[in-house]
């Protein structure tokens, strides 16, 4: 018997585990490599997690699978526990189905702090899936983890993507996001010709209350090529698709945003 499998008798005596705790870290050790039982240090004595994804004759009745995805086969990269950190694991709750699956969609070693920093900021295996699908496989932990503390969901990083904006940092897609600004309204501003706009321009017109309807509303009264700076001057100072036909009606056709803004001030 190797020194892990008596630790995990030993914690079981003690009362430190149930006799089902002590049933499912016996099971994972059987399906492990570990070092030689002479190498009694548990320091030392490393575990590889990655073989217990090759079934084996497990101690007590099957379960189902907790987690979508089918566990990758090991590879050279794949972490090494120490009992230690499979017993961290568990306590936090990270069973063998969430880090397989989080191998599958990460393309990198996970140690048993990540994995755990995963699991308790609540990102789910499918949730990176997602992001990896519509072109954001190149990022962080960090990152990932920073886009699902500011409830940025997969959805609407995609949503971003299909009305143009696939090009964003995270910064500027949490940016957007805080700024409540959705992709409809993105691609409403697309369509009346804003459609090559910066994040900071996005944020200007939403901050200012400049929907798009407004801008709808101006361009079938004339005004064709306003840029943003020229929609918050003239939204500020109630310029509005009415007062553009009152002032047509009275025979002003040839009018400008500065125009338009002098004539507002002396009305």
């Amino acid at each position: 018997m190797s020194t892990p499998e008596l630790q995990v008798l030993q914690m079981l005596a003690e009362g430190k585990l149930s006799v089902e705790e002590a049933d499912e870290l016996l099971t994972t050790l059987d399906n492990t490599n570990p070092e030689p039982a002479s190498v009694a240090n548990e320091a030392t004595s490393q575990v590889d997690w990655a073989d217990p994804f090759t079934p084996a004759a497990p101690r007590s009745a099957p379960q189902a699978p907790s987690a979508p995805f089918m566990p990758t086969p090991p590879t050279p990269n794949s972490p090494q526990f120490t009992l230690n950190d499979l017993l961290s694991l568990k306590q936090h709750g990270v069973n063998i189905g969430y880090i397989s699956a989080m191998r599958s969609v990460l393309d990198q070693p996970l140690s048993a702090q990540t994995l755990i920093r995963l699991h308790e900021e609540g990102v789910k295996p499918d949730y990176v899936a997602t992001l990896q699908k519509t072109g954001y496989n190149h990022l962080s932990i960090d990152e990932i983890i920073r886009l699902s503390e500011e409830g940025v969901k997969a959805e609407y990083a995609t949503a971003l993507q299909t009305v143009g904006l696939g090009d964003l940092s995270i910064d500027e897609i949490i940016q957007l996001h805080d700024q409540g600004i959705k992709p409809d309204y993105i691609a409403a501003l697309s369509q009346f010709g804003l459609d090559d706009l910066a994040v900071d321009q996005l944020i200007r017109l939403a901050d200012e209350g400049v929907k798009a309807d407004y801008i709808g509303k101006l361009r079938a009264a004339g005004l064709t090529g306003l840029d943003v700076e020229d929609l918050v001057k003239l939204h500020e100072e109630g310029v509005d698709a009415s007062f553009v036909a009152e002032m047509q009606a009275l025979g002003m056709l040839d009018l400008t945003p500065n125009t338009l803004l002098q004539l507002r001030q002396d009305h």
